[in-house]
């Protein structure tokens, strides 16, 4: 059956009306007629899949991936990046408008990305006798020769591993640092690995080769952390540690982080969800004291590593539940930034920053929908001064935004 599509939903979709009911089509652009097949008909939605392009729209390319129409990695591949990121900024727009009630002008334009290939540091590989990613909204793996948004390095590493046995192997994780090599190769084992053919093949190459198996981390090769770089600043990175997969995007979003906050030498930060202290170490020569607080403790470890290894003494990092820790701290902050999980803010923390009342409030999200939940009831004492999307991710739906909220 043939429909037209009227419009893109927020992960990318095609949107068309068949039989009455609303249909999301991957791989399908707006104005553009499609040939499809209906894969899953719920009562009050479809889903379908391209069979052929009948009437293409001018904005569609050719994806430079042969993957894409089943790798569950890239969702915008067939749009130029100009209407990759026309889409992310109205999309943005749309999502604060919808569940927040905000007007659409606080959204700033979004900051591009250099370059729309070959950004990603870090790339999960998924393995069942082969490797590769998981094809679309199924746990059947392609397997791949390379990745086009993975790091060159990253792809000369996959070649390695391509030709190992890969019995016993559930993932593996390879991280890079773009400015210096350093290399880690995570394997997530579920029984017995040839650990020794495995750094015998990698070794030359990486600086570092972790296998976890039953939650026990074991070195197989080299330190157990690797170094990453960001603007001036060097961090120590953890096998579990959270890390932007974007290096060079990332000093950009930072950035905004910094203008937004507006810190002066007399401010005390309170850096949430802090990770490895990333923004807080990139914030404490603006301010008088700044405290990190992350629920992961091998992230805390390397934050408390990254202070001494940058040479900061005026940031104190603690591990804990963010939502439990804050309700114990004896400060008044003047600034708070918040990274959170994609699950965004749990209550305690929107009830302590209520309560508290900082100055300014700078809020980095990796999904506009729980952003724009928060943002509403933060709305009730604060300001929605700016929100400015950023491309962390280009080729997919996914856009990170960086808020600053006023109190009032």
């Amino acid at each position: 059956m043939k429909v037209e599509i009227d419009r893109m939903d927020h992960q990318g979709r095609g949107i068309g009306v068949i039989e009455g009911k609303t249909t999301f089509i991957p791989n399908a652009l707006p104005g553009e007629v499609v040939e499809v097949a209906i894969i899953n008909n719920k009562k009050k939605y479809m889903v379908g899949e391209v069979l052929k392009v009948l009437e293409s729209s001018d904005h569609r390319i050719k994806p430079i991936c042969p993957y894409f129409t089943r790798c569950g990695g890239c969702d915008l591949m067939h749009l130029s990046y100009h209407d990759q990121l026309i889409y992310k900024e109205d999309k943005v727009k749309d999502i604060v408008q919808k569940f927040a009630g905000i007007n659409a002008d606080v959204v700033k334009p979004i900051i591009a990305c250099d370059t729309s290939l070959h950004y990603r540091n870090k790339v999960t590989f998924h393995s069942d006798h082969k490797i590769g990613f998981y094809e679309k909204k199924s746990r059947e793996i392609v397997a791949i020769d390379q990745c086009k948004i993975a790091l060159p390095r990253i792809n000369h590493i996959l070649a390695k591993l391509k030709i190992l046995p890969l019995n016993h192997i559930q993932q593996m994780v390879i991280r890079t640092n773009e400015r210096t090599d350093d290399t880690m190769v995570i394997i997530q084992a579920m029984g017995e690995i040839d650990d020794k053919l495995f750094v015998d093949s990698l070794k030359e190459d990486v600086t570092s080769i972790i296998k976890i198996m039953n939650s026990r981390i074991t070195v197989l090769y080299g330190p157990k952390q690797i170094k990453m770089t960001l603007g001036a600043h060097t961090f120590w990175l953890s096998p579990t540690s959270f890390f932007q997969v974007n290096s060079k995007q990332c000093e950009r979003l930072y950035e905004q982080v910094r203008q937004y906050a507006n810190i002066n030498h007399q401010d005390t930060v309170l850096d949430l969800y802090c990770g490895t202290g990333t923004i807080g170490i990139y914030l404490s020569k603006y301010a008088k004291h700044v405290y990190g607080i992350e629920i992961n403790q091998a992230a805390i470890a390397c934050a408390k590593e990254n202070k001494k290894l940058n040479h900061i003494t005026n940031i104190t990092f603690q591990a804990g539940d963010v939502g439990h820790v804050i309700k114990q701290l004896n400060i008044q902050p003047d600034v708070v930034v918040v990274d959170p999980p994609r699950s965004g803010l749990d209550r305690a923390t929107k009830e302590q920053l209520l309560k508290w009342q900082p100055r300014t409030i700078v809020y980095v999200s990796c999904d506009p929908i729980t952003l724009a939940r928060d943002l509403k009831e933060l709305s009730l004492q604060y300001h929605i001064e700016a929100i400015t999307p950023v491309d962390m991710f280009p080729q997919t739906y996914h856009v990170e935004c960086v808020c600053v909220l006023k109190i009032r």
